[in-house]
């Protein structure tokens, strides 16, 4: 697989800059935060270097899953 990166490099590249992201103040998983705002959009960043955009149960054109995929939820 071209470009892929591991979940941590994901949740770093892609959660900080998140204008709508949910409270973490009680507690709640950072990732589990992350990926409950990307469910709800449809779509989410690749584990991949190139930036890209797929489906939550998709692959993107390097091979690489989405974190849903990657982490066997979907």
């Amino acid at each position: 697989m071209s470009g892929k990166i591991s979940i941590n490099k994901w949740l770093e590249d892609n959660w900080d800059d998140q204008d709508d992201c949910y409270d973490d103040s009680e507690g709640q998983d950072i990732l589990l935060t992350a990926l409950q705002y990307y469910s709800n959009q449809g779509v989410v960043p690749a584990m991949c270097i190139h930036g890209c955009e797929i489906e939550l149960d998709g692959v993107c054109e390097h091979g690489n899953p989405s974190p849903f995929r990657k982490l066997g939820i979907i």
